[in-house]
């Protein structure tokens, strides 16, 4: 599931993902609405499908990387 990546060096998919990280990080994951969530992030909900699927995947996606940025430590 390879993303093309940005002259910043980095793809869409992981500027949402950090973005998300942080957003939940200062709010916490409640029950906001997959659109709630991508208006916080600054992106639409549709990118937010596109590149997680859905809700689910998107906070699956968000403990999987927060685990693995914590193991790295």
């Amino acid at each position: 599931m390879s993303r093309s990546v940005t002259a910043a060096g980095t793809s869409p998919r992981a500027r949402l993902l950090d973005a998300a990280i942080d957003h939940f990080g200062r709010h916490g994951i409640g029950d906001t609405s997959l659109r709630g969530i991508a208006e916080a992030v600054g992106t639409s909900h549709r990118m937010l499908i596109y590149h997680f699927g859905s809700r689910e995947g998107l906070l699956a996606e968000v403990t999987r990387e927060v685990e693995a940025r914590q193991r790295a430590r």
